[in-house]
């Protein structure tokens, strides 16, 4: 298990959340937790020994929010090895929104 507190939220994360987003997430979190595993936070270690995410920092900011005062091993993966250079390509083409949604199917989803 590793502390929430060994992890902080990644000061230059280009993206925001909104209340009502947030909110969704952690509803999504709590009633199906399995999927923090299929698809983790992929983590860097900072200067201070703590590790913050360049994949997940919504995630994260909903664990918290949750309560949560640790989490399973394998619900992060660390990226320590890469280079400044992609970790920056891998926050962008993470959070990158490219194709459209089919309502009828998604909706069918629920």
């Amino acid at each position: 298990m590793i502390p929430i507190s060994k992890l902080k939220l990644n000061p230059d994360n280009p993206r925001t959340i909104k209340k009502d987003q947030l909110e969704k997430l952690k509803r999504s979190i709590k009633s199906f937790p399995e999927m923090m595993e299929k698809r983790p936070m992929v983590c860097v270690t900072d200067i201070d020994g703590k590790m913050f995410p360049i994949g997940g920092n919504m995630r994260l900011k909903a664990l918290r929010e949750l309560g949560m005062k640790e989490i399973p091993d394998s619900w992060v993966v660390m990226a320590d090895e890469w280079t400044e250079e992609q970790r920056r390509e891998f926050i962008i083409k993470d959070n990158a929104n490219l194709g459209d949604w089919n309502w009828v199917l998604a909706k069918a989803g629920n």
